[in-house]
């Protein structure tokens, strides 16, 4: 499994009302740049953490979403 560089927390994904966090490897926002999904969770509105679908995890690699709180990892 590779490590996580990049995290993205607050992650809305259109048409889903939950939130999200996300850690990659590599720069999703990064054209390009070779990025990994390594983990993700979803987050309701009680702060709960669950994991996400496959539907979601294709949302995530694949899709628009946006994110209010980003940064690195020193690696």
């Amino acid at each position: 499994m590779q490590s996580a560089t990049h995290y993205f927390h607050k992650i809305t994904i259109p048409g889903r009302r939950s939130r999200y966090s996300a850690w990659w490897a590599g720069n999703p926002l990064d054209t390009k740049s070779a990025a990994v999904l390594v983990d993700a969770e979803r987050i309701d509105s009680a702060g709960r953490a669950y994991p996400i679908t496959d539907a979601e995890w294709q949302a995530l690699f694949y899709g628009r979403w946006t994110a209010r709180q980003s940064g690195t990892f020193n690696v």
